[in-house]
């Protein structure tokens, strides 16, 4: 069973997608594809987990893909075959593939302040191109030799090779010199293996609830790099051949013993290890004007960095009724070694949560922890990279783990009377020793970025959402508010300041309720970023955008269907870029035949020809505004085919869901 698409359209645009299944009582193989130019997602979510069901997804697999930056040409191909050779033993195997090619235009314009001077760095141009290609391959195992073991395996080998080119000119304001820009093209190649494998036990008792628990895991990557870099900095020429090499291994192992002490409590003991081992390796090669390479001593070097963390916890979990607790700590010691200079950290780390089943289906969720994150090797030594002279990174040595304190709140409901879903939430953490970038910048303009410790982070997020039916009116309403509030300090050149930040944002949606013959949607939403500096209020900055929505359908005739979406993207105007308002139509019309056993859609994307990428956002002491190219209008033809007859499928990893069947 499955389905096929094939569409082709102006400006040269083409998309097809092919999902083919074929189940057995004991065997699955599922085959997904896709291809296409129009910066399409390849495959949502619940199309991936129903493909590959307990795979985890690799984020590198999908970097940049479905993405509005540029023009994208993307290639995807996915194979699984799961085989339950009985109730004890199932082997899975899974092949994933993506390449995607992308060509991107892009204006930048920032505003830049230090402790006390405002000034403009405008008019960098981006001229990029980019072509990546990643292999995945996986092989999981569960395995219970009786009612009272599992095993687990997993291994993961993933191959990736990347290409980059780019152009980008920055031109600084005010000038009187025609020398005060920079300009940067560089090439590079980079090549990358990593390898994760993995391994679980759990063996349970006689007893109930005692039992065992055994874990190791590995990960690895190796990655290669070459970069030649052709500049010009403030009229002055740089040539170089860049060669980097890294190195990464983190094991990770430990156990866990869980003994109950009555009915309701049990007492589990665990002991932990995680390792970090980082060797990456650098040699620049200056080019003359004869096209002869010089290693330069001063920037090639190679570094270490060596993190063992071994960790003992205790806990004690309650169940009773409908009331679940847990309450612990982990006794933590960190050695971080960094070439050779050894520094050794010791943390206590308490937790707890809280779990409430009230009445019907409502769920009511605490948790409390802690945690702590281990400096970078970038941010420890200063890694010499002039591939933009723009921006100059320094490590700082002297850096300690940041350590936070986490609060959860949430609480769910769903009343299947009303079929109204309904949530509310907030989280809040407190961060000491929060590492933050010092960013000194320079009289030419350039800047310095150092990492430092700063004094503290408070960060409070509160959410809620509903969705809700209202039968009387035949509509659906939903409405998904958030808030996120930040207090923190900065670094602004050598002057430590507090920032004061609030995003807000808001979604609301109708939909009517009944979509036999025809459907509606509409709604709105709102994002609005309020910043203010302790430092000086002429450097505070407010970034709004705001966005409406029309889309639905109609059944013109039983196989006759016509679609329409309507989006406004709205950005308000800010002292640093003029408000703009995007206008986005889609429309669609789509004839099927044979009870849909294949159709055959018109469609017109952005009718207006209007669209066009901005992204408006601020760091610590610049403003960024920033337009690029994108997939905008073009008209398409598609073709669809389903494969098989339509029938319920039996199978019992797809559920109860219908599907096409040969």
């Amino acid at each position: 069973f499955g389905r096929a698409k094939l569409g082709v359209g102006t400006e040269d645009t083409y998309k097809g997608k092919l999902n083919y299944n074929r189940f057995n009582k004991n065997t699955q193989l599922s085959v997904i594809a896709n291809a296409n130019n129009i910066n399409e997602i390849p495959f949502s979510w619940k199309e991936f987990r129903e493909f590959a069901p307990s795979n985890d997804w690799n984020s590198d697999l999908i970097r940049g893909i479905g993405d509005d930056e540029g023009i994208n040409q993307t290639v995807s191909l996915g194979v699984n075959l799961n085989h339950e050779f009985s109730k004890k033993f199932e082997l899975q195997g899974f092949y994933y593939l993506t390449q995607n090619n992308n060509e991107l235009d892009k204006e930048v314009s920032t505003r830049n302040f230090n402790d006390d001077t405002l000034y403009l760095k405008t008019l960098q141009n981006i001229e990029k191109e980019e072509s990546k290609l990643n292999h995945s391959f996986n092989i999981k195992m569960e395995w219970k030799p009786d009612s009272m073991t599992e095993i687990g395996l997993w291994s993961n080998v993933f191959i990736a090779g990347e290409e980059y080119d780019n152009i980008s000119s920055t031109l600084y304001d005010p000038t009187v010199e025609l020398t005060n820009f920079t300009e940067n093209r560089s090439n590079s190649d980079i090549d990358k293996l990593s390898s994760y494998n993995s391994i679980n036990y759990k063996r349970k008792f006689n007893k109930k609830r005692r039992n065992i628990r055994l874990f190791a895991n590995h990960f690895s990557i190796n990655q290669d790099n070459k970069t030649s870099i052709d500049n010009q900095v403030f009229g002055q020429d740089i040539k170089q051949n860049q060669l980097y090499d890294n190195q990464l291994s983190k094991p990770r192992f430990g156990a866990s013993y869980t003994e109950p002490l009555d009915s309701f409590w049990v007492l589990t003991t665990a002991y932990n290890f995680k390792g970090e081992n980082e060797k990456p390796n650098r040699d620049f090669f200056d080019i003359d004007n004869n096209q002869q390479e010089t290693l330069n001593d001063s920037l090639s070097s190679a570094f270490k960095r060596v993190s063992n963390e071994n960790s003992g916890s205790i806990t004690f979990r309650r169940n009773k009724n409908k009331k679940n607790f847990s309450i612990g700590t982990s006794a933590n010691n960190i050695d971080l070694t960094v070439n050779n200079n050894t520094q050794n950290f010791q943390y206590m780390l308490p937790f707890a949560s809280l779990r409430f089943r009230l009445k019907g289906s409502q769920n009511l969720n605490i948790r409390y922890y802690t945690r702590t994150r281990i400096p970078s090797l970038q941010q420890l030594v200063t890694i010499p990279d002039n591939l933009n002279p723009n921006s100059v990174y320094v490590g700082n040595a002297k850096l300690r783990p940041e350590y936070s304190h986490n609060i959860n709140f949430n609480y769910f409901n769903f009343d299947p009377a009303s079929s109204t879903h309904s949530y509310a939430g907030f989280s809040m953490s407190s961060t000491s020793n929060k590492i933050v970038n010092q960013t000194i910048i320079n009289e030419d303009f350039t800047t310095r970025r150092t990492p430092q410790n700063s004094g503290f982070s408070q960060n409070l997020n509160m959410y809620a959402g509903i969705n809700r039916p209202i039968k009387k009116l035949k509509i659906k309403l939903v409405i998904y508010p958030s808030v996120n509030w930040s207090r923190y300090d900065v670094f602004l050149n050598t002057v430590e300041s507090e920032v004061l930040s609030a995003t807000y944002r808001t979604r609301f949606k109708i939909d009517r309720l009944k979509k036999e013959k025809w459907s509606l949607s509409v709604g709105f939403d709102f994002t609005y970023n309020d910043r203010q500096y302790e430092a000086s209020s002429s450097f505070n900055q407010t970034i709004g955008s705001y966005g409406a929505f029309v889309r639905g359908d109609v059944e013109i005739t039983k196989s006759l269907q016509f679609k329409w979406d309507y989006a406004l993207k709205a950005f308000n105007a800010t002292t640093f870029a003029e408000a703009r308002e995007l206008h986005l139509v889609d429309l669609s019309i789509r004839q099927s035949f044979n009870e849909d056993a294949w159709a055959i859609s018109l469609v017109a994307n952005d009718l207006l020809n209007e669209n066009v990428g901005i992204q408006r956002n601020g760091d610590v002491n610049t403003l960024f505004s920033s337009s690029y190219n994108t997939r905008a209008q073009y008209f398409m033809l598609v073709f669809e085919k389903s494969l098989g007859k339509k029938v319920t499928n039996p199978n019992k990893k797809k559920g109860g869901h219908t599907y096409y069947f040969d």
